[in-house]
């Protein structure tokens, strides 16, 4: 069920990404203080509505172009990752908002959770990789090969 605080919220988020009709959500960088900048806020306070931006662009990322409304769906029902997703028993996650894709072609619900799994497993092993890296044996390895 959509909470009052959570549709101010998209109400303003919808404000906003029609406001940046320009910006290709794929790939812009909203960790960079010179790309936030330069995006269109008209009038919205940046600090309170960030947060939603990247979920916005973590779901734009998982669903595809296109699908502003069903991305603003997800949201409204709390689903805010591909990695909250694919944490969920596909069963679950199947009962629960399968009707939020109904107006998506058949298979939908099923590809979206398999790339959400794919997107977790690429965010472990990049993290694995940066842990084993920073790993003191790893810098001694380094040094010696160098």
């Amino acid at each position: 069920m959509k909470s009052e605080n959570i549709s101010v919220y998209i109400d303003a988020l919808r404000v906003f990404i029609a406001a940046n009709p320009e910006v290709k959500w794929q790939g812009i960088n909203l960790n960079s203080p010179s790309q936030v900048d330069v995006l269109n806020w008209g009038g919205l306070v940046e600090d309170s509505l960030i947060k939603e931006v990247k979920a916005y662009q973590r779901l734009f990322r998982l669903v595809g172009e296109n699908k502003s409304e069903l991305i603003f769906s997800m949201l409204e029902n709390n689903l805010h990752s591909a990695i909250q997703i694919a944490a969920m028993p596909k069963q679950h996650f199947f009962t629960e908002y399968s009707t939020l894709f109904f107006e998506q072609e058949k298979g939908f619900v099923e590809k979206i959770f398999k790339k959400a799994k794919a997107i977790r497993s690429q965010i472990l092993l990049s993290y694995m990789q940066r842990i084993q890296t920073s790993e003191p044996h790893s810098n001694t390895m380094k040094s010696l090969q160098a």
